[in-house]
């Protein structure tokens, strides 16, 4: 009994070792995808294709060659599939090294695939016309079509396609496409139209700046279509309802769950996710944005609905103010962006330019005073979490900033700087050939200071040139520095710098200030990385020269290293390289001798963080080992 137990366990733990093994290598085979000439370099990937002279040829999994390296570049793309180019030529080989797809076609192109769990490919000839194969090689439809419009959409078997019939007439049509067959949905009623655009899963209203990804996640059956580029329709491919395509637009809103159809500038009419109970809606709804209905009230006014609220105010014209193809998520908070959601710009009259801010409850943050208002940088959450005093940071978040400003009659510029609350933070006046661009708003780590980032530019034909940089405090506004050479950044708890690349003589010049913005000192260090002739910053403190010799100064401009080097070289991680009369020794942030002058050349070595000796390759000094 117990030989017997044994056994089974043994052939359980055998069995389910072989399964492991044999998933973890499928696993491996299967997740290999898309080779091209710098991915071919890496070791798991030759697995299957190996190169010879700028060849290449495909081998099995035990490394056995399958083919000659005959083709210019081989693309594994699934199911044990290659897809092999020689000169123009293109085909497609199986696992065994054989063609299951002649080397004749211009292109072979697997997006159709990409619906049907990569099974299928189209194969176009040089007229850019094809049909569609499957995995063995075979023609699944008599269907021809062209290499012209290929589009889908994950999981839903459909595809839009240009078919070609007998007479050699091109149509736009929806295609399902299946691991074995390909067939023409048709939408009733334009069976002969030449539509201009079919979308799958409503991918048309993303090209209108609506986000339908709550729809598209959950519904896999309507489509819209659109005729002579202007008028746009609807269609659920298991009822075959059809919305007729009359209408110059559509939304949809993620609230009510329907879709709004444009008519004589209004949304005048919406339907639900499939296409039925249909509704004509008595709001003179002209926009809809992110939940937000614009409309038109009795007196000619703007509002806003959203979520069946509506706001307090109403004015001539009304704009959102949330700009989301600016909005980086991973840079704000959630409660800021539904901050930025609930400000709008308003007008005092809709033929007039200047407008102001009031938010969802019709608090006006700024007055109607401004010719632009422009939201251009988000605080940075990331560099915070470093912040000892955790209740001073809760207490003083930086706000988010927006640029306001007006063009003056001589073209000139008056800029606010504006924070949440509205009020100008920071204002400067630049000429009419500069522009503003806020580069970065940081709570300082070390003295508990809010930073304001600023930079001025021109624009010209070669881009834009860096006119000054100024770093304000974000809290009083009073200018800490301003800079024509290089960006500010602030240097561990000690101060600030600016780094000036001088391209021509292949030199970065730093310029180094003290808590209290007061410039302290300037080096120079090598910058040809192109001829391996470059030295690393400093960190801390900085070099300073006195009767030919260098020494060490900390950023409140007190000597910690006298000057009695010939040379000192900065290496990261606050350690120096220090040469006197052609000796070595190595030094701390502290000017402390950690490694005494040697005869010896010493250098760091970057993957053991060891000072050694550049002959013997002796190690004197390890960061990892410090004592």
């Amino acid at each position: 009994m117990e030989k017997s137990f044994m056994t089974c366990n043994f052939y359980y733990v055998m069995k389910s070792l072989l399964f492991l093994l044999v998933f973890l290598v499928s696993e491996r085979f299967f997740s290999q995808r898309n080779y091209d000439e710098d991915s071919l370099r890496n070791a798991e990937r030759n697995r299957f294709i190996f190169e010879k002279n700028k060849k290449y040829g495909v081998l099995d999994g035990a490394g056995k060659k399958l083919t000659k390296p005959l083709y210019n570049n081989i693309s594994f793309v699934y199911n044990n599939l290659f897809i092999a180019t020689k000169d123009t030529l293109k085909g497609v080989l199986n696992k065994k090294g054989q063609f299951i797809l002649p080397l004749v076609y211009k292109d072979i192109d697997t997006n159709i695939g990409y619906l049907t769990d990569s099974k299928t490919f189209f194969a176009a000839d040089f007229n850019d016309e094809g049909f569609i194969y499957n995995k063995k090689g075979e023609k699944i439809s008599n269907l021809k079509f062209s290499l012209g419009k290929l589009s889908s959409s994950r999981g839903n078997h459909l595809a839009e396609m240009i078919l070609i019939n007998k007479e050699g007439y091109r149509q736009r049509k929806l295609v399902k496409v299946l691991d074995e067959s390909a067939s023409v949905i048709e939408i009733p009623g334009y069976e002969n139209e030449k539509l201009t655009g079919i979308f799958v899963n409503f991918e048309g209203f993303d090209k209108e700046n609506v986000s339908a990804r709550d729809f598209v996640r959950n519904n896999r059956s309507v489509i819209s279509f659109y005729k002579n580029h202007s008028h746009v329709g609807l269609f659920n491919i298991h009822t075959n309802k059809v919305i007729p395509a009359i209408y110059q637009g559509l939304k949809y809103d993620s609230f009510s769950k329907r879709i709004y159809l444009l008519k004589d500038k209004f949304y005048s009419f919406s339907v639900d996710g499939h296409l039925e109970n249909p509704i004509e809606n008595n709001d003179k709804i002209i926009k809809i944005h992110s939940d937000n209905f614009f409309c038109i009230n009795g007196k000619n006014n703007m509002i806003i609905k959203r979520n069946g609220i509506e706001v307090p105010f109403s004015y001539p014209k009304l704009e959102e103010y949330h700009d989301e193809s600016r909005v980086h998520y991973n840079q704000i908070s959630y409660q800021d962006h539904l901050y930025y959601r609930n400000l709008f710009k308003y007008y005092l009259n809709s033929d007039d330019k200047k407008h102001g801010l009031i938010n969802f409850q019709g608090k006006i943050l700024t007055k109607a005073e401004y010719d632009e208002i422009t939201l251009l940088f988000y605080s940075d959450d990331s560099n915070y979490d470093a912040v000892e005093n955790n209740k001073f940071y809760e207490e003083n978040k930086i706000d988010i900033v927006s640029v306001a400003q007006n063009i003056l009659s001589d073209g000139s510029k008056k800029i606010d700087v504006i924070n949440r609350k509205g009020n100008a933070i920071v204002t400067l006046n630049l000429p009419k050939n500069l522009f503003l661009y806020l580069s970065g708003v940081k709570l300082s780590h070390f003295t508990k200071n809010g930073n304001l980032f600023l930079e001025s530019y021109s624009k010209s034909d070669k881009g834009h040139s860096v006119d000054k940089f100024y770093m304000f405090n974000f809290y009083t506004g009073k200018l800490i520095i301003e800079t024509d050479k290089a960006p500010i950044s602030e240097v561990s708890n000690v101060g600030y710098k600016t780094v000036f690349h001088d391209t021509d003589k292949k030199v970065k010049i730093i310029t180094v200030y003290n808590l209290k913005a007061e410039k302290i000192g300037i080096y120079t260090l090598k910058n040809d990385w192109q001829n391996n002739d470059y030295e690393n910053d400093f960190d801390g403190v900085f070099p300073y020269k006195e009767n030919g010799k260098e020494g060490l100064k900390n950023f409140s401009n007190e000597i910690i290293v006298k000057a009695v080097y010939d040379k000192i070289k900065a290496v990261g991680n606050e350690f120096y390289i220090v040469i006197k009369d052609n000796k070595y020794g190595v030094l701390n942030n502290k000017g402390s001798l950690l490694v005494n002058e040697k005869s010896e050349e010493i250098v760091y070595d970057f993957y053991t963080k060891c000072f050694k000796d550049v002959v013997t390759w002796k190690s004197y000094f390890c960061l990892d080992n410090k004592k």
